[in-house]
């Protein structure tokens, strides 16, 4: 922030500043002066000073500075001087789509590069025209090109993969259809002569400002955040050159689109907000009993009854209509006799992710085998205990296609202590990298902090604006590994925040470039199926919670016996185990558990375990 008011404050934003200012002063009617002006998103307030200086103070206007950012507002009453900061009120915090002030507030608002950040511009607009008076009107700058911002969105997007997000928001209204588009739909257009004007200048910026620019525009990326001062300092110069070769003078193009709008007759009728939204038709249908909306048993009489069914069977044929291969007949028999109890409960879940229903056969067949069945303490060997023990082992290698001769299978309390197993006991060094992609689970962020207590570094895998893993930088990443040392990728077959399902390709790449690969599997598995036999994790954190909804405090870690070999187990506590060397393994210490039911089947030890 004090870059850009120091370096681009005077060469960029003040004379825009005078431009609207000049603007204003000329469309002002003598028969009809305004008595205030409104600025939004005044930033460090070089557009209020020539809005103060060529109109607020001459003609004695009420000026009052807004900005979303308490610190851009805190570095504005810095800048300005005493006198403007006596006679302006400054107001931080203040959102343009919903502002503190009445009905009629202002008879001008100013926008000076604001326009862009907003995702809702009709709502802005709305709101623009619910505080200005009958007359009111609207001034607002937004870049049509800026060279410089150009030339460092191109640099960012060729070098990183993914371009400045900063400068890419702040060309987002090269076209400014959005913005005028808007105005038109609130009536903002229709008393203006030209809604959009463009307004052409160049400024100057040597080259210690030009650098000092790249970095502010490219710190915020991932990639270039986590480089060392040498490599940072290598693209800068890079970049430089760039710019150097396609702006020798240093003198750089900028076009802005100076917008108008006018609060015109009959324009503030449609201020006045909507009715809210009725939901008594879906609460009638929330309450019908479930045979009168899928069988239309004993149909209502009254009108009020009938609708919302007429609304829910017209968009079920549409919905079948478009997916004919929905098998509607088979899910609606499991509906029934397994999950009646949503019905009967009047609940629609929506949290499959974060833990699924259990099925009312599995809750059956449990409550079975525990009244039928004794199951001895897992640390005694218990007959009974083991057979259940062996038989969830092969069923979790048929699952996931892995044979037992490769991977080993370690129960776990749930997917956070798979995942603790491989952070605690991994052998990282001074010279390893742990790659993490932005979406992990917080159980895999904690990670870096058993990679950094012994000296590895840690680097962040950035997403596309699809939210998916940002191939260029992934690769780049891979690429950068020093070899002979222990690295680790940790990314989610299924992200837990988005439900995006990133591509299992990088598992190979990496194992190729010497890295292990930790798979996060827990959101997708419920779903779909993890093949082993074909990706070929080195580990995989699994919650058997998520797949069955019951019961909790169960998951596992499986491993590829050669990865798990290279793990150094830092504690352990009571089981009865199993020694490593009688599964085929060297005594790394790991604890095999006796049974799936223990939810401390799997506790690593210090040293070798012999029996």
């Amino acid at each position: 922030m004090e870059f850009y008011e120091r370096v681009l404050g005077p060469r960029l934003f003040k004379p825009y500043g005078e431009l609207l200012a000049r603007e204003i002063r000329q469309d002002i009617r003598p028969d009809a002066p305004p008595a205030s002006i409104l600025e939004v998103a005044c930033g460090t307030g070089r557009i209020t000073t020539a809005l103060y200086d060529d109109l607020a103070k001459p003609l004695g206007l009420r000026l009052v500075a807004t900005d979303l950012s308490k610190i851009a507002v805190d570095m504005a009453k810095q800048s300005v001087g005493e006198e403007l900061l006596r006679e302006v009120a400054f107001h931080s915090d203040v959102d343009m789509a919903d502002m503190p002030f009445a009905d009629d507030s202002f008879d001008i608002i100013v926008c000076g590069f604001g326009l862009m950040f907003p995702p809702d511009k009709v709502r802005v607009a709305r709101e623009f025209k619910r505080v200005l008076r009958p007359g009111g009107r609207v001034y607002a700058t937004v870049f049509q090109y800026n060279e410089l911002f150009d030339l460092a969105l191109q640099q960012s997007q060729a070098r990183f993969g993914t371009p400045s997000a900063i400068m890419g928001a702040a060309l987002s209204l090269a076209d400014p259809a959005a913005i005028t588009r808007a105005f038109f739909l609130e009536g903002l257009g229709r008393d203006v002569d030209g809604i959009a004007t463009s307004c052409p200048l160049s400024f100057f910026l040597d080259d210690a400002d030009t650098r000092e620019f790249l970095f502010n525009a490219c710190i915020l990326l991932e990639e270039f955040n986590q480089c060392d001062a040498a490599s940072r300092e290598g693209q800068l110069d890079e970049m430089l050159h760039e710019f150097h070769a396609q702006v020798p003078s240093r003198n750089y193009r900028v076009k802005a689109w100076l917008l108008r709008g006018q609060v015109g007759l009959g324009c503030k009728e449609s201020a006045a907000p909507g009715p809210q939204p009725d939901f008594s038709e879906l609460d009638v249908f929330c309450r019908s009993p479930v045979q009168l909306i899928e069988d239309g048993a004993g149909e209502p009489r009254r009108e009020t009854a009938m609708q919302p069914l007429r609304s829910y069977r017209a968009m079920k044929a549409a919905f079948l209509a478009e997916y004919p291969a929905y098998p509607e007949v088979e899910v609606e028999a499991l509906r029934s006799r397994e999950f009646s109890r949503l019905d009967a409960c009047h609940v629609a879940y929506l949290d499959h992710v974060g833990g699924t229903l259990a099925a009312e056969s599995l809750l059956d067949e449990d409550c079975r085998m525990l009244k039928t069945t004794v199951l001895g303490n897992p640390h005694s060997g218990s007959k009974p205990s083991q057979a259940a023990y062996e038989k969830a082992r092969a069923e979790i290698y048929r699952f996931f296609h892995c044979a037992p001769e490769e991977y080993e299978i370690v129960f776990t309390p749930n997917a956070s202590g798979a995942i603790r197993l491989v952070a605690e006991s991994f052998p990282f060094e001074s010279g390893s990298d742990v790659l993490l992609a932005k979406d992990n689970h917080t159980s895999v962020h904690g990670l870096r902090e058993y990679a950094k207590a012994k000296g590895a570094s840690v680097r962040y895998i950035p997403l596309d604006p699809e939210l998916r893993i940002l191939d260029s930088s992934m690769q780049r990443s891979l690429d950068r590994l020093a070899p002979g040392r222990a690295h680790l990728l940790a990314y989610p077959a299924q992200s837990n925040a988005t439900g995006v399902r990133h591509d299992l390709k990088w598992i190979r790449i990496a194992q190729e470039r010497g890295a292990m690969v930790l798979c996060d599997a827990a959101a997708l598995v419920p779903q779909s199926v993890l093949d082993c036999s074909e990706h070929r994790p080195d580990f995989v954190a699994i919650s058997f919670y998520k797949i069955f909804g019951h019961p909790t405090g169960a998951g596992c870690l499986i491993a590829k016996r050669s990865s798990l070999r290279k793990l150094t187990p830092p504690s352990f506590s009571g089981a009865r185990c199993a020694t490593t060397r009688d599964r085929g393994l060297p005594r790394t210490g790991f604890c095999i558990a006796t049974t799936a039911s223990d939810s401390r089947s799997a506790r690593p030890t210090t040293r070798p375990f012999t029996p």
